[in-house]
């Protein structure tokens, strides 16, 4: 028990407004992305002290199998003075819808994707019972 560190962990998904999505086209797009999930870790961390060592940036230097996301873990007041480590994960949502189907579920739906069906109503799309 002494490797644990965390009992808690917090994901927060960034979702551009439909606005933002018009004004950013592209490539540009997914750098607005990535630069809003760096912009919340600085307000996490000018909120909560994070822990010396515990920051990990996977958007940055992704996984082998394309997970992308930005791990802290910071000590977070608790009632009757103490502090608490919570770690909490950011990235946007395609980071994670590609962290939840895989990347060849990203490679699959762009190469093969129907007309008329968008990529959020593929994601959606449960698969059928035998």
């Amino acid at each position: 028990l002494e490797s644990i560190l965390d009992l808690v962990t917090l994901q927060v998904v960034m979702e551009l407004h439909a606005e933002e999505e018009l004004q950013v086209p592209g490539l540009e797009r997914r750098s607005y992305e990535k630069n809003t999930c760096y912009h919340a870790l600085g307000r996490v961390h000018a909120i909560w002290k994070p822990l010396p060592g515990r920051v990990k940036d996977y958007i940055a230097f992704p996984k082998p199998n394309g997970y992308q996301c930005l791990h802290t873990i910071v000590l977070v007041g608790a009632s009757g003075g103490g502090f608490q480590p919570v770690e909490i994960q950011i990235s946007t949502a395609e980071m994670r819808r590609i962290a939840q189907e895989g990347i060849a579920a990203e490679l699959f739906a762009s190469t093969f994707s129907t007309p008329g069906r968008s990529r959020e109503s593929t994601s959606q799309s449960k698969p059928a019972s035998l």
